[in-house]
């Protein structure tokens, strides 16, 4: 009985396959594999990111048979920027060395992904993926106050007539029950213990709240000009 060919490929390309089962290592998309007996042959293909395809193709006789199998993505496409660019991309935890703009290749599932940039706040996010997906994610970083020129103040320094050193500065006036927490900004800890004034820039601040036994107090604040932010918290034991 004359034998026949069939040219097998995929898209994309690069792809190993077996035929009937048996496979060879030269077995690569795209190939052709000669010598096959005529009738229907069980084609199954795979490659790594990607979902496994099986088919079947009719060989004939002293012919050449063809068989093209498209292959879908099972990874999903993580794709980072920021405004300003240059904020390091860690993912899942991981750094991934990156800084913005980037794009990762992933597994299907939740991902998280957070962007950090010396003078912003840390932007993150997490989302499920599923296979094949795209997601964006690419917010603008929101610049931290200044924590050099803090400073903390009495009730009658800061509202008594001598306020002309308060000009363009703000207030986060911080209470705690129980008193005696230690207070940190952008991560600069504080001389004074709550209850504490505190006067500074215009801008965003993170402010970390801890004391003994107590579980931690972690807030971001936007500060404006002649404004004032309070944080009264009834600290939880841990």
């Amino acid at each position: 009985m004359t034998a026949g060919e069939a040219l097998i490929d995929s898209s994309p390309q690069g792809a190993q396959f077996q035929v009937d089962g048996k496979s060879d290592p030269t077995w690569v998309t795209p190939f052709t594999v000669a010598s096959l007996s005529p009738g229907k042959h069980i084609i199954s293909v795979s490659k790594s990111g990607y979902s496994s395809e099986i088919r079947s193709v009719d060989v004939t006789a002293g012919g050449t048979s063809s068989l093209t199998l498209r292959l879908a993505s099972v990874n999903a496409l993580v794709v980072v920027a920021s405004t300003p660019p240059g904020a390091q991309v860690v993912l899942d935890g991981k750094p991934t060395g990156r800084v913005t703009p980037a794009q990762f290749a992933v597994e299907k599932g939740s991902h998280t992904v957070l962007l950090r940039k010396q003078g912003y706040l840390d932007e993150t996010v997490t989302a499920d993926l599923g296979a094949g997906q795209n997601f964006q994610y690419s917010p603008a970083l929101r610049a931290l106050g200044n924590a050099e020129d803090i400073r903390t103040v009495g009730k009658f320094k800061l509202f008594g007539r001598g306020g002309e050193n308060a000009a363009g500065m703000g207030v986060i006036s911080i209470h705690t029950q129980p008193k005696g927490a230690q207070i940190a900004i952008n991560q600069r800890v504080l001389d004074k213990l709550s209850p504490v004034d505190i006067m500074l820039g215009p801008g965003n601040y993170v402010v970390d709240v801890t004391l003994t036994d107590f579980k931690a107090i972690h807030k971001v604040v936007s500060v404006d000009k002649g404004g004032k932010v309070a944080i009264d918290e009834i600290l939880e034991r841990q």
